[in-house]
């Protein structure tokens, strides 16, 4: 009899790991916005340098990240099929990816804007509603990026900064963030911290010449290839707890 309840127990405890193995988790994808290191605040003074050695600020600080995918190690993708607006300085810095299936994942993988279905067509609600300010017209299509502020300019005097970065030749498709060590999902919860390093996404750019893009006109084409090219570096997994 004793051998049979110790078997019994055996089996229970085995069937209970097999169950919390596959069972759904949740991570949150927290996004941040740093400068070399130092978090971006709004309405701060020009405390922010770029490589070039010019001093910036930001008042306003906007982006969306869409279509936010877990792989799994054999390749699989799960989808979130998300369109996120992040603003950190209104306390939404955060998308909650549920009912992940219980495996080991290798990557985050999201896009940088709104897709060219979406950004032209479909649900004006929820972080796309048009009353938010991140569109221009159904014909143009979101910004994707807005970041509004303050630099210094070569003359030393305060100078303005405005970079509405969109349109579709814009959209940043597949920024790929490799998680060391894999993360395990099991019914568990976590976070997972991903920053955006500006020096990074503004690398071999110069606000004496690029101070105001709006992404509509032809001679904006070259700033949108430099930050779209730079922006596969500009974001940085800092961690998972």
């Amino acid at each position: 009899m004793k051998f049979k309840i110790v078997t019994l127990s055996i089996i229970a405890s085995c069937f209970l790991l097999a169950c919390n193995k596959n069972k759904p988790g949740t991570v949150n994808c927290k996004f941040t916005v740093e400068s070399n290191g130092t978090p971006v605040n709004l309405f701060t003074q020009h405390i922010y340098t770029l490589a070039n050695g010019t001093k910036f600020n930001a008042t306003l600080l906007k982006f969306y990240v869409s279509n936010i995918r877990l792989i799994k190690e054999n390749g699989e993708a799960v989808s979130a099929n998300n369109y996120t607006l992040i603003s950190p300085h209104d306390n939404k810095d955060t998308y909650t990816f549920n009912s992940i299936p219980g495996a080991k994942y290798k990557s985050i993988v999201f896009n940088l804007g709104v897709d060219s279905q979406r950004n032209h067509t479909g649900a004006q609600t929820g972080d796309l509603d048009p009353s938010i300010g991140m569109i221009w017209t159904w014909n143009t299509g979101y910004i994707f990026f807005k970041h509004e502020g303050e630099f210094i300019n070569n003359a030393g005097v305060t100078d303005y900064l405005v970079y509405h970065y969109g349109s579709d030749k814009a959209h940043v498709s597949d920024i790929t963030l490799p998680i060391p060590n894999n993360l395990k999902i099991a019914g568990n919860t976590c976070t997972a911290t991903i920053a955006l390093d500006l020096n990074k996404l503004y690398t071999n750019l110069d606000f004496n010449v690029d101070k105001n893009r709006q992404s509509m006109d032809q001679a904006s084409i070259p700033w949108i290839k430099t930050i779209k090219t730079n922006a596969y570096n500009a974001f940085s997994l800092k961690g998972i707890q």
